[in-house]
């Protein structure tokens, strides 16, 4: 019987699908990142074996399992610019923390002072809990999106743009953080970067320190911010617009120079809002605050409001709502159109 040889073609076609095939640990050029790996053999080229994982070349890179560390490690540590890291629905956590070491979940070792920065990291779908240190700490650190993230129970910060750690350093521009929760941590929720924060759609509570600081120019709106241990908002610029913020032990929202509107704002444990220097403050609604309902400041540094409704702010009905500020709108005071 006559058994017919492959063609030239066919050879070269299997030839091609040989060597295009994916190697172990890359699916549809996506790296993988679990504990087996990252303890035995290092994930990838470039990255020894122990934690933390580190990620020193461009690409996109994925966990396919939970990466549990202890007092001494940090999880994954980004020293390239272009990373993408999808936790894909995985956690990374401690499983022993006796206090705070100064590590992080994902991040960087530098104080930021003297390093070049990094641009274009995406961090997503996933958690970081109970780090001993900050949940996500990247420093000088440009063009950086975070989102569809859990972070809670780290013993500093939740997301730090500024190793509030080492004294608050901070020059990270063009940060967005969407559809996250940043919970229970024992510091501040989200140190946000030095200018151009985005952050939307976040539930940022229950946090031993600011709720969401950041630095100037940023568009922070439709976050739930509640239960912080210090300003719930606060810093210089942009458009603060939407969020629901309450219950916390600071002023509500605490800002110059910025457009303040739509924010639904109680129980504070200083002022409402404190508008400064050229702020506007505009159909907000304002109550149960320690202090006044909203804080203008007098002359050139005054802040404009109108618009607003201040309710049970200083005390109760019947003391003054409003300190300061220059009225460009009717606002509503305990009922009474006249403010103070």
């Amino acid at each position: 019987m006559h058994i017919r040889q492959p063609t030239r073609p066919a050879l070269l076609l299997l030839l091609c699908s040989i060597l295009l095939a994916p190697v172990a640990g890359a699916v549809d050029g996506v790296i993988e990142i679990n504990q087996t790996c990252a303890v035995n053999t290092g994930c990838f080229a470039g990255d020894s074996p122990g934690f933390p994982v580190d990620i020193n070349a461009a690409g996109s890179y994925r966990l396919t399992s939970d990466l549990s560390l202890t007092d001494a490690d940090s999880g994954i540590r980004v020293s390239s610019s272009n990373v993408s890291i999808d936790l894909n629905g995985f956690t990374i956590g401690f499983a022993s923390c006796l206090g705070n070491t100064g590590n992080f979940g994902i991040g960087r070792d530098s104080s930021g002072l003297g390093v070049s920065a990094i641009d274009n990291i995406t961090v997503e779908n996933g958690t970081i809990q109970s780090v001993c240190g900050i949940g996500i700490r990247l420093i000088s650190a440009n063009s950086v999106r975070i989102r569809n993230m859990h972070v809670s129970d780290n013993f500093w910060g939740g997301i730090d743009f500024s190793n509030s750690l080492l004294g608050g350093f901070n020059d990270s521009e063009r940060c967005v953080i969407e559809n996250t929760t940043v919970t229970n941590n024992q510091g501040p929720g989200i140190y946000a970067c030095a200018q151009h924060l985005v952050a939307v759609n976040n539930t940022v509570t229950h946090n031993q320190g600011f709720g969401i600081q950041f630095g100037t120019s940023a568009t922070v709106r439709g976050n739930v911010v509640a239960y912080n241990a210090a300003n719930a908002i606060f810093g210089n610029g942009g458009v603060i617009d939407g969020n629901t913020v309450s219950w916390n032990t600071g002023t509500g929202i605490s800002t110059s120079q910025a457009v303040v509107t739509n924010n639904l704002v109680g129980h504070s444990g200083n002022a409402g809002i404190q508008c400064f220097g050229r702020c506007v403050a505009k159909n907000n609604m304002v109550s149960f605050s320690t202090g006044f309902g909203f804080v203008g400041g007098a002359g050139a540094s005054a802040g404009g409001f109108g618009d607003n409704v201040f309710t049970d702010n200083n005390g109760g009905t019947g003391n003054p709502q409003v300190s300061g500020g220059i009225e460009i709108g009717t606002n509503v005071c305990d009922g009474n159109t006249t403010c103070p």
